[in-house]
């Protein structure tokens, strides 16, 4: 029993060590699927796309999406809810993200990138990090709810990296003990919970008011309603949970994936110069819109690069709703199921030299020869990520004004690795100099 007990010890401690790592070479060891025992559970650790499919897609209906401690900061937002409430709420939340509406929403990716493009000099020393976090949070706050974020800035950046941290990370510490660690926390859900009541409260008044509406989210939002339950709205706490669960998504992924496409730009000038080139032919010196994003077919090949590289969620959880084969096995009711994305991405089936930066792999259709699901860094199925065409048309836009602008050369762009928290992030702060085009 006790070299049970320290075999376990030493593979927990390797895999919070270095969970990629570990994971890799279960795969290797293993094939495409293997079994973990984790006490009186099994868990199931699927990544070919064929049983990625069968989860998310053709037998979803089996599945429940897994907690991954997210719903004691973000509540029962549409991120954490599952079952009727979460169908509920995906019908309430689906018109809100209507293409249309968020073409809308280009303009304030397009001015708030700008902005931060002319503050830049050459030969600038800049934390790409720090920078990609304040641009996104800008954007968020903009569309979400027609909000500049000014002295609360640094606080919100603050809350949503300790959210991170204590979702992200091992904690063997009961949450009811007051830690250190557990006080930050609740001060961070608490200043957060502050900033979208006040919001909440202040558009609602607003619109008692009869003001002229801001057509950003948050109008969209409060005047969704459930067509299949009679016109129900949503109440204050749906608001907020909704609120801050799109706020942190909105701001902590997009912001991940720009720090990772700076530093692949950095480590493979070749690749940076060609996409500087389309950018420069295609807009010259005008804005780049929605519309010119059609006419840069290397921009989006670059995005969807990196995303298949780094994807920000890098892995998926679900739980057993009834015995379901998948991949040939008996899974029981009740079991946890982890879907490794992150190790689909860098198959050598799919993506041959998968730790080689190629945009090419998503040029000229190469992407219709890999099965489904080989490239899902927002999700598959019916809970696929509902922002899904907000983030990829911000990453392009985003890159569009900002790469044209300045080539970025990273302190040891080589060296810099991924950390995996809720997102994966870089494990070190993404630092280094501007070179103005």
């Amino acid at each position: 029993m006790r070299a049970i007990s320290l075999a376990h010890a030493r593979n927990l401690y390797n895999y919070i060590r270095d969970p990629l790592a570990v994971v890799a070479k279960r795969f290797e060891t293993y094939g495409d699927l293997y079994l973990a025992q984790s006490g009186v559970e099994r868990l199931y650790v699927f990544k070919h796309p064929d049983q990625l499919t069968e989860v998310l897609v053709t037998k979803a209906d089996a599945f429940r999406k897994a907690d991954f401690g997210l719903e004691r900061l973000l509540g029962r937002g549409l991120l954490t809810a599952d079952g009727e409430l979460w169908k509920q709420r995906r019908r309430m939340i689906q018109p809100g993200f209507s293409r249309a509406r968020i073409r809308r929403y280009g303009a304030v990716m397009v001015e708030e990138s700008a902005r931060l493009a002319a503050t830049w000099a050459d030969g600038q020393r800049v934390d790409m990090t720090n920078a990609m976090s304040s641009l996104t949070l800008s954007i968020v706050a903009r569309t979400l709810f027609s909000h500049r974020i000014t002295d609360e800035g640094d606080k919100v950046a603050r809350a949503m990296s300790l959210f991170q941290d204590a979702i992200g990370t091992f904690d063997l510490i009961p949450q009811w003990i007051p830690t250190p660690k557990h006080r930050r926390t609740r001060r961070a859900v608490a200043e957060m919970d502050a900033l979208m009541v006040a919001l909440i409260d202040e558009r609602i008044a607003a619109q008692a008011r009869e003001e002229p509406a801001k057509d950003d989210l948050l109008d969209a939002l409060i005047s969704a309603v459930d067509p299949d339950a009679d016109g129900q709205r949503l109440d204050r706490q749906a608001l907020r949970d909704e609120l801050l669960t799109l706020y942190m998504a909105g701001h902590e992924t997009t912001a991940n994936a720009m720090s990772w496409a700076w530093v692949l730009l950095a480590r493979h000038p070749e690749i940076d110069a060609r996409l500087a080139t389309e950018l420069r032919e295609t807009l010259g010196d005008a804005p780049a819109t929605v519309a010119d994003l059609e006419r840069l077919p290397y921009l989006r090949a670059v995005c969807h690069e990196v995303l298949r590289m780094y994807p920000p969620a890098y892995v998926l959880a679900r739980r057993s709703l009834r015995e379901v084969e998948i991949g040939g096995w008996v899974i029981a009711e009740n079991q946890p199921v982890v879907l490794w994305t992150y190790m689909t991405h860098h198959d050598p089936r799919w993506y041959p030299e998968p730790e080689r930066f190629d945009p090419e792999r998503f040029m000229d259709g190469a992407q219709d020869l890999r099965p489904r699901l080989a490239w899902l860094p927002f999700g598959g199925g019916n809970r696929m990520c509902v922002g899904k065409h907000f983030a990829l048309m911000e990453m392009q836009l985003l890159l569009a004004e900002l790469a044209r602008a300045v080539r970025f050369e990273a302190d040891a762009a080589d060296e810099i690795r991924p950390r995996p928290r809720v997102t994966l992030a870089t494990a070190s702060p993404v630092v280094g100099v501007l070179r103005r085009r």
